[in-house]
């Protein structure tokens, strides 16, 4: 019986499960992972010998630290800071496009409201800021719902996916939600750029919020 079709009692399974999601999705060494896991469950529920699954997995080490174990044998390449950056600005491009619309109906929605007659009503001094105010909107959204939903979901975004590198702990381990929340702090805060600058002079290029979160970005092999 092959490790693809082996089932385990529910609790192993359970257990196998908080393995897993210690371990980045876009690690590319996962499945190998969980078929020798997989594997050695069984081993270890046929040895106890009539014991319940859940006395066998009693004396198993926390997920997590099965998880680390694993991961301590995997050798991680740090990703090269033009390939963040280039992720970044890809990630703006595709949000700028898909909330276009939205801006375009809400500016729309709101110029009747303005006195456009020429030369000098305060409906043309509101205009510009109406649309830097809809760009800084935009520029927030992505900051703080896209990028920590879809790096705590799915360990990377977009424009990471595309160029091969993807977010982990400094263990290896999945960011998970808090430090994927952590790391975009500076954007919430407006100091973004003093923050990046950190990954300038730091040995694994963090961010200072990354340093925070304990946080890296790793490429993908």
């Amino acid at each position: 019986m092959t490790t693809e079709t082996l089932r385990l009692p529910q609790a192993a399974e359970d257990y196998l499960a908080r393995v897993m999601k210690e371990l980045p999705r876009p690690l590319p060494e996962r499945g190998r992972i969980e078929d020798e896991l997989r594997s050695h469950l069984a081993d270890r529920l046929e040895a106890a010998m009539g014991g319940t699954p859940e006395q066998a997995l009693s004396r198993m080490a926390p997920p997590e630290e099965v998880a680390r174990d694993y991961l301590a044998e995997i050798s991680f390449e740090d990703a090269p800071l033009g390939k963040r950056v280039g992720a970044f600005l890809i990630d703006a491009l595709a949000g700028t496009v898909v909330l276009t619309p939205i801006w375009i109906f809400l500016w729309l929605s709101f110029l009747p409201q303005l006195d456009l007659q020429p030369p000098l009503s305060y409906g043309w001094v509101l205009l510009p800021l109406l649309f830097i105010t809809k760009m800084a909107a935009a520029v927030a959204i992505l900051s703080v719902v896209y990028f920590p939903i879809v790096e705590a979901i799915w360990g990377r975004t977009l424009g990471k996916w595309l160029l091969g590198i993807y977010v982990t702990r400094e263990d290896g381990r999945a960011a998970g939600w808090v430090p994927a929340i952590l790391r975009r702090l500076s954007f919430i805060l407006e100091i973004f750029w003093i923050d990046a600058v950190f990954a300038l002079f730091t040995k694994r290029r963090q961010r200072a919020f990354d340093l925070v979160a304990r946080t890296v970005v790793v490429r993908e092999r």
